[in-house]
């Protein structure tokens, strides 16, 4: 998958900044593949890799929390991965 450096450098200068608006970068071992403003449509993006490759990283981060949800090493440098899902903390649809 090729990097598209002018979203790569997008995601590393907003992800976690608080500012708004909120938007949201789903990445594929290391590779941003979506952006969107919708939760939904992030976490659907990051589910659907995380199900369909589950022994590679990818990560759901946004300017207001940073890491969401993620496919990632138990350590530095390690093989082994783990899954992190903070969606449910995350999002809180309106009723």
């Amino acid at each position: 998958m090729k990097k598209i450096e002018v979203l790569e450098e997008l995601a590393r200068n907003i992800i976690g900044d608080g500012k708004t608006p909120d938007v949201f970068f789903v990445s594929d071992n290391g590779t941003i593949v979506t952006i969107t403003t919708d939760f939904p449509t992030a976490y659907f993006a990051w589910e659907s890799l995380k199900n369909a490759y589950p022994q590679r990283e990818c990560a759901l981060e946004n300017r207001t929390w940073g890491v969401i949800c993620a496919v990632e090493p138990i350590e530095d440098g390690g093989t082994v991965l783990t899954v992190s899902d903070d969606s449910y903390g995350f999002w809180q649809p309106a009723v």
